[in-house]
């Protein structure tokens, strides 16, 4: 069953069962209160022909036609349960069962199919003897007053049903209609293999907008990583092909000509040793960036971040034989984070500028307005204002020959941004061509927000 009609039967349904209990409650008082009056006025004509009796002016059986109701009875009833005195309009109620009743009492009884109003009061007869003076009236006024009512609520129900049908139908096309050109829009994408938007309705800035605006925020979030998995194919298959097809065409040298000149042996060796190098590193970077953000099993420590540079920035001037300096104004910076891999990323940016530039490199650490901050900065050649936005973009190069010269891909800073994000921290650059580059990385203070 589809969803409008589960609506419009559960809707309608619903209201019915609704209107049954408030027209059940209204004829079941109605009922009630009507009864009750007619009871009351009933037992108050008994009294007055009970008093009537008392005076004894008049015979009891001249007195009481007088006081018969219409389609009613009055009789005297006896200790041993007979009639002593009957006046009735119909041979019915006199024919009904008579019963002694020591005390009063008004009910409400069935005597031939119909319905009626009896009173029963003691009193005492001419001979002394205790009987009932009962008195019954006929409630066929009241019944055709039920019977109306009835009829009315009925006429009501049956009236009321109608509109709220034919309400439901509007209310579950307004909530439909949303999600059936939701529905639509997913099975065209489905089907064409594109990303589109669902239109929607600008007046409308209920639940079922926002679920449209989320799904077109889906939609663009969705459209922007497929967009990104494709250059990252793209660009990873090119700076793939370059190093095998080098090797391979050293290999295809040295195959030729290796055993009968030693300087292409060397050559075709030394070129292939360094591209399967570049290869090594560039799919390791490769597998590094295929992690997701929660798969970098941070090991949260409490990090002296000076400690650590100093550390990095020694093991750095080893290797290359570079000028670093670490700067700062107090021994402690304390910053939440994983030390290797903090190490890691000052070890990427620390790598980058030394590519760029051939002055000295210094690494200023300090605390930015309460949070710990690492900021790494060059004095080469900087980076163009319109490339500064894009250099953390996988295999983005601002120069791409000169980065191929210096073994780098293009994944440096995006390695950098991803460790760095799973720390949830931030990592921004400043850059000025031909004045040198600063890249400022800062942390969480403490780790008790994980």
């Amino acid at each position: 069953m589809s969803i409008r009609n589960k609506i419009h039967l559960f809707s309608t349904i619903f209201l019915f069962i609704i209107l049954l209990l408030i027209n059940g409650t209204i004829y079941y008082f109605f009922n009630k209160v009507t009864t009750e009056g007619e009871l009351d006025r009933l037992t108050n004509q008994t009294e007055t022909i009970a008093s009537a009796l008392k005076e004894e002016q008049v015979a009891p059986r001249t007195l009481l036609p007088a006081f018969i109701p219409n389609d009613g009875m009055i009789r005297i009833i006896n200790h041993d349960s007979k009639a002593v005195l009957t006046q009735a309009k119909t041979n019915e109620l006199r024919k009904s069962e008579a019963k002694f009743q020591s005390s009063q009492s008004a009910e409400v009884h069935e005597i031939a199919g119909a319905s009626y109003a009896v009173v029963s009061i003691p009193i005492i007869w001419t001979n002394g003897e205790i009987v009932t003076l009962e008195v019954t009236e006929s409630l066929v006024g009241v019944q055709a007053n039920l019977e109306i009512l009835s009829t009315i609520l009925l006429l009501a129900t049956l009236l009321a049903i109608l509109p709220a049908f034919l309400s439901a139908r509007v209310l579950s096309d307004l909530i439909l209609r949303p999600i059936e050109r939701l529905t639509a829009t997913m099975e065209e994408i489905q089907l064409k293999k594109t990303f589109k938007h669902i239109e929607l309705e600008d007046q409308s800035k209920d639940e079922l907008n926002k679920m449209g605006t989320t799904f077109n925020s889906m939609v663009d979030i969705l459209q922007e990583n497929s967009e990104k998995q494709q250059s990252f194919i793209s660009n990873a298959s090119h700076e793939l092909r370059t190093p095998l097809t080098i090797i391979e065409s050293y290999a295809s040298l040295l195959k030729r000509w290796g055993t009968k000149k030693p300087e292409v042996f060397d050559e075709s060796v030394e070129a292939i040793h360094s591209e399967s190098i570049r290869m090594r590193n560039l799919t390791e970077q490769l597998l590094l960036l295929a992690r997701n953000e929660n798969d970098w099993n941070i090991d949260w420590k409490t990090v002296n971040l000076v400690v650590v540079c100093e550390e990095v920035a020694k093991s750095f001037r080893q290797a290359y034989e570079r000028k670093v300096n670490v700067v700062y104004e107090q021994y402690e910076v304390w910053a939440a984070g994983d030390e290797q891999k903090l190490k890691q990323v000052l070890f990427i940016l620390l790598d980058n500028a030394k590519k760029f530039s051939d002055r000295e490199i210094d690494v200023i650490v300090r605390y930015d307005q309460g949070h710990p901050a690492i900021t790494v900065k060059d004095y080469g050649i900087g980076i163009p204002k319109e490339d500064v936005a894009k250099v953390f973009d996988r295999f983005f190069r601002v120069d791409k020959a000169r980065s191929r010269k210096t073994g780098g891909s293009g994944l440096g800073l995006s390695i950098a941004q991803e460790i760095i994000a799973a720390h949830e921290g931030t990592i921004d650059l400043d850059s000025e061509e031909g004045d040198g580059t600063s890249i400022t990385i800062q942390l969480k203070k403490s780790f008790d927000f994980i």
